[in-house]
């Protein structure tokens, strides 16, 4: 509801932060792999129930999103705030190709206008809500006690 509600009122030139992969990545970091698979095919399930899109394709997405970044849960990994980001980056991205290529193919489009896609959506995309993260693990370690931050 957040994604389709009121993320578009904070849109830059009509690029929007993706809170879905966002908040799929800090349970993913927090809860592990597993957790995570679960959890992404769920959220992709209830996007693709609300998208146009092609069913299937952003729960598959979520999926493989979900159980990449719970690769690098915290029990495993100690990772810094700049891997972090990183590693959202490319979750972001990649999450972008898995749902743009069959809609390519649907609409008998050109494979090489992924291209394009990654350059004018998916990447001006992934660096807002990047920068969005950043700026909420910030705020997070500012104004969170120690005990809470976890």
């Amino acid at each position: 509801l957040v994604q389709a509600a009121i993320i578009p009122k904070i849109s830059i030139l009509g690029i929007t932060p993706d809170i879905i992969v966002f908040m799929l990545f800090i349970f993913s970091i927090k809860y592990g792999q597993t957790a995570s698979i679960w959890v992404g095919f769920i959220l992709g399930l209830f996007v693709d129930i609300y998208s146009s899109e092609i069913l299937g394709v952003n729960a598959l997405a979520k999926t493989i999103i979900g159980g990449a970044i719970g690769f690098f849960d915290r029990k495993n990994f100690m990772v810094g705030l700049i891997f972090q980001l990183i590693i959202l980056a490319a979750a972001l991205i990649i999450n972008d190709i898995i749902i743009y290529v069959p809609n390519i193919y649907q609409n008998g489009e050109n494979i090489m206008e992924i291209y394009e896609y990654i350059f004018k959506f998916s990447i001006p995309r992934a660096i807002y809500t990047v920068f969005l993260a950043s700026v909420f693990f910030v705020a997070k370690d500012l104004f969170l006690p120690a005990k809470w931050r976890t």
